[in-house]
């Protein structure tokens, strides 16, 4: 049996080349993935678009209705969009509560800017109609949030 002093070497380069191939086709894998969450993105995306026009249509519909002082303002966009009047009520009172949800997290930005500039509870209390208390529990909340 004759030496081969690159038989190490040898081994060593069959086994960097078999690491390549399984890192190539980690890659491969990888990246298919990737490709299949970015359909599933694109299309959840689709779904999420139609179901908002679709609300802004019913939002509209419903606002639409309650302008002309009807009786029931939900029987004609509940026809229109083919679902029930309970369903439209549900909705309608859906969207008013994250209406006034995002008007209050604004609203309680605004104190906490005005308390950071130094203003006292008093002074906020009078700009935004409300009572000092109040003021003072909603700092007290946005400071615990903070935290």
């Amino acid at each position: 049996m004759t030496y081969d002093p690159f038989v190490g070497q040898k081994r060593a380069a069959r086994i960097t080349a078999q690491n390549y191939r399984q890192i190539a086709q980690d890659l491969q894998l990888q990246a298919a993935n990737y490709e299949a969450r970015a359909n599933e993105a694109e299309g959840f995306a689709e779904r999420v678009h139609r179901q908002r026009s679709l609300h802004k249509k019913l939002m509209a519909a419903i606002e639409a209705q309650r302008s002309r002082l009807a009786n029931c303002p939900f029987t004609i966009p509940a026809r229109e969009f083919d679902i029930s009047v309970t369903a439209a009520k549900r909705f309608y009172a859906s969207q008013l509560r994250e209406q006034r949800e995002r008007e209050r997290r604004f609203r309680n930005a605004q104190i906490m800017k005005m308390y950071e500039r130094g203003r006292t509870n008093g002074q906020i209390a009078a700009k935004f109609k409300m009572h000092p208390v109040s003021i003072q529990r909603i700092i007290s909340a946005e400071r615990r949030k903070c935290s």
